[in-house]
């Protein structure tokens, strides 16, 4: 794939863009100067003004992760991993141009970057599993044991499950750590899921993701169990960050019971 380069006046429009939009949405957080809808023209510019931003990005991090010395350091592997992470993270929800398989280079692949669902760039996780695997114990133990939680993913993200106990165990080491976020959210979505399967008597897929956490002792007090540590961590996720819509809306439905999204186990 090759690589478009943009001259001076496309490098200005773009930063123009991304400024220009991030400004807009400071202005209104702070109530301070109402935002005009963007045009359909408005909407398409800035989302390839992202694209142009993810692929000059991630061609970047590529770069200095082919030039780092063979075998790779587990501060290689971190560094690239977290700016992997960082890319992907800031990208917006919406995105009305179209996926990115145009600006998707086969050899990202090497760093476990691949095209996901709706062909979306998605990350595996996989350098951060290597880093943790060389060296469990290693000055970065606060980022590379949160691979253990998930391991490697799979690009369309479908069927995955949390290992519940290593997430609990990350909690427990580092509840201010650079994932704690992350973890706090998946404790939390885990038996949101799980108070789910109890409440509606599940006895389909779902029940066989969950099986092996459901004991033997009356299915109600494990229901009502499943929804007090699902209760306490989006709590603990919340206190670290209020504005978490998604966060503050299960908490919501699952205090009163009438929660209906998944997060994990998906078909």
């Amino acid at each position: 794939m090759r690589l478009r380069v943009l001259n001076g006046a496309q490098r200005l429009l773009v930063a123009s863009l991304l400024l220009g939009s991030a400004a807009a949405v400071g202005r209104d957080v702070m109530g301070q100067v109402p935002r005009a809808r963007a045009t359909p023209d408005e909407e398409v510019a800035a989302c390839n003004a992202e694209k142009v931003r993810l692929q000059v990005g991630m061609a970047a991090v590529f770069r200095d992760f082919q030039m780092a010395t063979v075998p790779r350091s587990v501060e290689t592997l971190a560094t690239v991993d977290r700016r992997i992470r960082e890319l992907l993270g800031a990208r917006p929800s919406y995105r009305s141009c179209g996926d990115d398989l145009k600006i998707y280079d086969a050899q990202w692949r090497q760093m476990g970057v691949d095209t996901g669902y709706w062909n979306y760039l998605s990350y595996s996780g996989q350098l951060l599993v290597e880093a943790h695997s060389r060296d469990p114990h290693s000055a970065l133990r606060r980022y590379t044991l949160f691979s253990t939680v998930f391991g490697v993913t799979p690009a369309l993200g479908l069927g995955v499950m949390p290992d519940v106990s290593a997430a609990f165990a990350y909690a427990t080491e580092f509840p201010n750590g650079p994932f704690s976020r992350e973890t706090y959210r998946t404790i939390a979505d885990f038996h949101k899921d799980l108070f789910m399967v109890l409440r509606d008597r599940r006895s389909d897929y779902k029940f066989k993701c969950y099986e092996k956490y459901i004991g033997s002792e009356p299915w109600q007090g494990q229901k009502d169990r499943a929804k007090r540590v699902s209760l306490e961590y989006y709590r603990r996720l919340l206190d670290l960050s209020p504005g978490d819509e998604a966060a503050s809306r299960f908490s919501d439905e699952l205090a009163r019971e009438v929660v209906k999204g998944w997060s994990f186990c998906a078909d």
